[in-house]
């Protein structure tokens, strides 16, 4: 586990140093809780009881947070600023 953490603390500041904090946050929390869910399921076997469709709810959920966070975290462009 320490060792699954140091690897993502490293990742984690490397994308920091490269990109905007803005852009970063959104994708290392979906992607942090998409892993998390994804082991839960794994350990406790809680795919048994899933059915399709609600197991691609779950995962269109997730896409539409990670796309409004996207979205929020950037600034508007030049041509949407009110005047």
């Amino acid at each position: 586990m320490i060792v699954c953490v140091i690897f993502q603390l490293n990742y984690l500041n490397r994308a920091l140093d490269n990109f905007p904090a803005g852009a970063v946050s959104p994708v290392y929390y979906v992607f942090f809780t998409v892993a998390t869910i994804v082991a839960t399921l794994i350990l406790f076997q809680g795919t048994e009881a899933t059915s399709l469709s609600q197991a691609l709810s779950v995962l269109f959920g997730y896409a539409a947070c990670a796309l409004l966070e996207s979205a929020a975290s950037f600034p508007a462009s030049s041509s949407h600023r009110a005047r």
